[in-house]
């Protein structure tokens, strides 16, 4: 691997973690589209493996993003535990099943269902808000929130993060929102936490399974030469992220977000009907 593809694989983990940070996602929606090209151009890996190796790959780098953005966000107590912990164990339950699963499945359904996961993220990106200054949480509310909703909706947050690849908070932030009914500011807080539980769960099954043929340096499904160097920056980045939700509103960063969402689905698209 050459000492740019390095250096713009780094600087992709920060990307990725800032993204996490900020808008309350696991940052796979970044990080498996790289992971992608660099198991194909950088480290040859078969083709017949490459979809679910970046997909778990993917997946054990946002542990340690969604962690570090969970802990500054609970350096100002914003984490409702409750909530998290219910759905947070729903989705790791689903997403150590659904792991176990995945590398059986076609790399075209994989990578095709990445691709309408993309447009979905960047089409909410384009209508998300995310919080600014202090809002005051109403007392109680969270606490009515039914279980059964939140089992439900922590269960399709592990069947997307382990499928896919990524931390399912584009699913998790409209059940925080709408059915739990989170003041905004801990909306992105308790899907970080969400997303941490997910993640971990889905990571360990996919270090036991493996898809038969897979680069060198990898575990079950989980490339660790990937991990090595994206996890770091993407660390950092996630702390920094977690600092902005507070303090802006940055309008142009989700419509650049989104742009470059679309294209790597219509990339993705072409891919696929090319053949």
């Amino acid at each position: 691997m050459s000492l740019l593809a390095l250096g713009l694989a780094a600087i992709a983990g920060v990307a990725a973690g800032v993204l996490a940070g900020l808008f309350g996602i696991g940052g796979g929606a970044v990080l498996v589209p790289l992971l992608y090209v660099l198991l194909e151009r950088a480290f040859d890996a078969p083709a017949s493996s490459v979809t679910v190796v970046a997909h778990a790959t993917s997946l054990a780098i946002i542990v340690p993003t969604a962690v570090s953005a969970m802990l500054r966000y609970q350096a100002s107590s914003l984490i409702p535990w409750r909530i998290v912990g219910i759905m947070g164990m729903a989705a790791a339950v689903v997403a150590l099943l659904v792991s176990q699963f995945t590398p059986a499945i076609p790399q075209d359904v994989l990578r095709g269902a990445f691709a309408i996961f993309l447009v979905t993220v960047a089409s909410r990106m384009l209508r998300l808000r995310p919080a600014r200054g202090s809002v005051t949480v109403e007392e109680g509310g969270p606490e009515r929130t039914s279980p059964v909703a939140l089992v439900l909706g922590g269960s399709a947050v592990g069947v997307v993060s382990a499928a896919l690849g990524v931390g399912g908070g584009t699913l998790a932030i409209p059940v925080l929102m709408n059915v739990a009914k989170l003041d905004v500011r801990r909306v992105a807080a308790a899907s970080m936490g969400v997303v941490a539980i997910a993640a971990l769960a889905g990571s360990i099954g996919y270090l036991t399974v493996q898809p038969g043929e897979v680069p060198a340096g990898t575990i079950g499904c989980v490339f660790l030469p990937g991990v090595l160097v994206l996890t770091p920056g993407a660390i950092i980045g996630a702390r920094f992220g977690a600092d902005l939700n507070a303090r802006i509103a940055p309008d142009l960063l989700r419509r650049l977000f989104a742009l470059l969402l679309f294209t790597v689905a219509a990339r993705l698209v072409f891919g696929l009907v090319a053949g």
